[in-house]
C-alpha cells in the first residue's frame, strides 16, 4: 500500500509516468469489478474479501495485485526495463531454489532452525504458491534464454529453467502442474 500511494504521488508529480490505458488494462479492471461484485454478493462476503489463511485468493489479494500492475505498467515503458525486471525475478528464484536445496540437504543448521514446520519449501511456505511462481519464472528463463544474443547468458537462462523444474519438481507443487 505504501509503494502504491507513493506511485500516486509521482504520478501527480510527473503525468509520464500515468500507466496508458490498453485494451488488457480494462479487462484486468473489468475482471477486478466483477471479482469485487461478486465477492459482495457471494455468500460469505467476509470470506470472498479477506480469503482464508491457507488460500489467501480473496480480493485483497488482487487489489494488491492490480496494484502492482498499475506500478509496473506505469513505471516500466521500455522493453529493456521489462527484461532488466525478468532477469531480476530470475536471479531472486536461484537464491529461493539454493535455500530449498540446502533445506533439503540439511547443509545449513540455521536454515533448518528457521524453516522446520514449513512444508516442503522454505521460503513461500505454501507449495502451491510456490509452484506457480515456479511456472512463471521457468517461463521468464525460458524467453530469456531464447531472446539473448550471448552464448553465455543462453546457458545461464537455460541452466535456471533446468534448476526451477527440478525444484518444481521435488516441491511437488501439484496444483503448479495443471
Amino acid at each position: 500500500e505504501i509503494t502504491f500511494l507513493l506511485y500516486i504521488f509521482l504520478v501527480l508529480i510527473n503525468r509520464s509516468y500515468a500507466p496508458r490505458i490498453s485494451p488488457i488494462f480494462l479487462s484486468i479492471l473489468i475482471y477486478i469489478s466483477i471479482l469485487a461484485l461478486a465477492s459482495w454478493q457471494g455468500l460469505n462476503p467476509q470470506l470472498s474479501f479477506w480469503g482464508t489463511l491457507r488460500r489467501m485468493e480473496g480480493l485483497v489479494l488482487f487489489l494488491h495485485l492490480l496494484a502492482l500492475f498499475v506500478i509496473l505498467v506505469g513505471t516500466h515503458k521500455k522493453t529493456e526495463e521489462w527484461f532488466r525486471l525478468m532477469r531480476i525475478a530470475v536471479l531472486v528464484s536461484l537464491l529461493v531454489g539454493f535455500a530449498a536445496v540446502a533445506k533439503r540437504l540439511g547443509i545449513f543448521y540455521f536454515i533448518e532452525l528457521f524453516w522446520q514446520n514449513v512444508e516442503r519449501n522454505p521460503i513461500m511456505g505454501n507449495s502451491g504458491f510456490y509452484g506457480g511462481y515456479l511456472v512463471f519464472i521457468v517461463l521468464f528463463s525460458i524467453f530469456l534464454a531464447l531472446s539473448e544474443k550471448k552464448g553465455l547468458f543462453q546457458i545461464f537462462f537455460w541452466t535456471a529453467a533446468f534448476f526451477n523444474i527440478y525444484i518444481l519438481l521435488v516441491t511437488e507443487a501439484r496444483a503448479a502442474w495443471l
